[in-house]
Parts: C-alpha cells; structure tokens; sequence
C-alpha cells in the first residue's frame, strides 16, 4: 500500500510566503487570547524584543510590527547556565 502526501499541507515546512504564515495568527486567533499570552509572556517578550498587543485593532493591523528595534539582541545577552 503506497500512501500520499501533500508537500503543501498545513504540516508541510515549505510556504510560498513565510511572512505570511508567521504572522497568521495576529488575524486568527482570539484577542482574548492574545491578551492572555501577552500578560504571561511579558518579561520575555522584552528580553526577545517582542511587542505586546493592548490593542485588537494594532493586533490585526500587519502595518505595526510585532518586533521591537532591539529585535534579536536579548538573544545575544541571554546565558545558559
């Protein structure tokens, strides 16, 4: 028995525009929800320089970025114990 697959399934790692897929969730999921992972996530969201969403509108609008300026540099000063 020969199964198949689609290289072009939800699981698939390939995406025709990866932006597209990072972000898909500031237009799907709940912003009750997002409040909620933003509230836990606080501290490390600014570590990581990630913004925080106080607004549903600034959440689904793809103009205002999710990442600070200082995106990436909390990775450099993060230790490893």
């Amino acid at each position: 028995m020969t199964k198949t697959f689609c290289v072009f399934s939800a699981k698939s790692t390939f995406r025709k525009d990866p932006f597209k897929t990072a972000y898909k969730w500031r237009q799907d999921l709940p912003f009750s929800l997002i409040i909620q992972v933003d509230e836990a996530c606080r501290d490390l969201y600014s570590l990581l320089g990630y913004e925080t969403f106080n607004r549903k509108d600034h959440m689904r609008n793809m103009q205002i970025p999710a990442k600070r300026p200082s995106y990436g540099e909390g990775l450099m000063k993060a230790s490893l114990p």
